[in-house]
């Protein structure tokens, strides 16, 4: 027992042993914190409550040992008062957060930064001078936003990785926009050849008023303009195949369509842009997120290509909440209607339903009382919740509902579909006038969509249902419907 109770102490003892040479680690000299690297190679400026105009030394001194200066550590700096500060070039790194929402204006980097990480530099609103990226920094995380005076991010010549272009920073190669600071202006026209806009790049830039896209441009990064709410900016171009998660959220006077050779559609990349008025999706797209045109409040009309080569379904809260639309048309090709895709789409009064399309998720046509509705699968789809009806709820007993004509049944006794009592079968949807001879001479063809309402000819082969009505030569008239395939 003596045995144990002496092995408990000495292992008490050692640990805390442990805990006084983890805290010796830490030691302020001159009122600065710094904390020794677990490799014995120096130290770095560690978290405090700085304030007013500092200068790092190269070297500082704990008791015996002499220690370099190498870094500044994660949060040294984070909220601190501090307005300047100069580092010596013995300084490697400054890690995450270093300055983050800091009150400094002026930082002198030295000369010797080889790594600069996340969010170093955010949020410090009165940065204004930055002295060069060093020609030897070769390792750049995300470090800029919210750096509301900083007019210039300069590269030393001869960085292997960096250069700036009239203050703005790119890669050395000068084909990806990597940060813009806040302070430069509020017009920018991304220079031809550039090919990618960096994450980040522009992240709440709230001053920004115009930005113009090289005809070079393929990829836009993750948060790139998020919050740009300024913006006002000419349609992306053709050519462009990627679109990171909330690119352009919340750019709010931002009307630019998605080209159709965008193969990749972030999760929320348009979501509360309220100056689109219209969305094409094509049907080349790879991958498609969730929300990325929720709540856009003046859209008017969604064009989605029929056939996709792979993604099938639209994704959950797709078009939610978003303004004016008055026709939702799901075509041929797409399986699946994602949860709340087009919830609260309130205005929308006509609604046509892809014979491909088998399952219909929870909500995703709530809160919409249409005027008429077409589904054309034979079997129907399968809805997913017994909770929330499938459309508004106001109109359920007259709204016409076309299905295919032998499937009537079917739709009377399926879940959710058994309550709408108005169903009619889809050969009725467009009637035939009449039929010309077949001699007869075609002087006049107009083109209708499924509300009636007359439309352009198409001019290729969109996959979209029309009504058409042509005039022959003999007086008599033909109206029919075809899909143009």
């Amino acid at each position: 027992m003596k045995k144990n109770l002496l092995k408990i102490c000495l292992m008490t003892m050692l640990a805390g042993a442990g805990v006084a040479t983890a805290r010796a680690e830490v030691f302020t000299v001159d009122g600065i914190n710094y904390t020794l690297l677990e490799d014995g190679s120096g130290v770095e400026v560690a978290k405090g409550s700085y304030k007013g105009d500092m200068t790092i030394p190269a070297v500082v001194k704990n008791g015996a040992i002499t220690y370099k200066v190498v870094g500044v550590g994660e949060y040294a700096f984070q909220d601190a008062e501090v307005t300047s500060v100069k580092l010596p070039n013995t300084v490697r790194i400054i890690k995450k957060a270093a300055f983050n929402g800091s009150d400094i204006v002026t930082l002198d980097m030295g000369t010797g930064i080889e790594e600069i990480q996340d969010n170093a530099l955010s949020v410090a609103r009165d940065l204004e001078n930055l002295s060069e990226l060093p020609a030897g920094c070769v390792k750049l995380g995300a470090v800029f936003g919210m750096n509301d005076k900083l007019k210039a991010i300069n590269v030393e010549d001869g960085n292997p990785m960096y250069k700036s272009i009239d203050g703005v920073l790119y890669t050395a190669s000068g084909k990806t926009a990597l940060a813009y600071p806040v302070g430069r202006g509020t017009e920018y026209d991304i220079p031809e050849g550039v090919d990618s806009i960096a994450i980040d790049f522009m992240n709440t830039n709230q001053a920004m008023a115009r930005v113009t896209f090289p005809s070079t441009l393929k990829y836009v990064g993750r948060s790139a303009f998020v919050y740009c709410t300024s913006m006002v900016t000419n349609d992306l171009p053709e050519g462009l195949e990627y679109i990171g998660s909330s690119a352009f959220s919340n750019c709010r006077k931002m009307a630019a369509n998605v080209p159709a050779s965008v193969k990749s559609i972030g999760m929320s990349a348009f979501n509360n842009g309220w100056a689109i008025k219209s969305v094409k999706i094509g049907n080349k797209l790879e991958t498609w997120g969730n929300q990325a045109f929720y709540q856009n409040k003046v859209l008017e009309s969604i064009e989605i290509e029929p056939y996709p080569e792979n993604v099938k379904k639209i994704p959950d809260f797709s078009f939610q909440n978003s303004g004016p639309i008055k026709e939702i048309v799901i075509p041929e090709g797409y399986t699946e209607i994602g949860g709340y895709a087009f919830s609260n789409c309130s205005s929308a009064k006509y609604i046509d339903i892809a014979s491909t399309v088998e399952t219909i998720d929870v909500a995703a046509f709530s809160n919409i009382n249409a005027d008429k509705i077409v589904v054309r699968a034979a079997v129907p789809p399968t809805y997913t919740n017994q909770s929330y009806y499938l459309f508004g709820n106001k109109n359920l007993d007259t709204v016409p509902v076309y299905v295919p004509d032998e499937s009537i049944e079917a739709y009377k006794s399926a879940w959710m579909w058994k309550f709408f009592k108005n169903y009619l079968p889809l050969s009725g949807l467009a009637g035939i006038d009449d039929v010309a001879d077949g001699d007869a001479v075609a002087v006049s063809t107009r083109y209708f969509n499924l509300q009636g309402i007359e439309v352009p000819a198409p001019g290729y082969a969109d996959g979209k249902a029309y009504i058409v009505k042509t005039t022959y030569d003999n007086g008599k008239v033909e109206t029919k419907k075809y899909v143009n395939r």
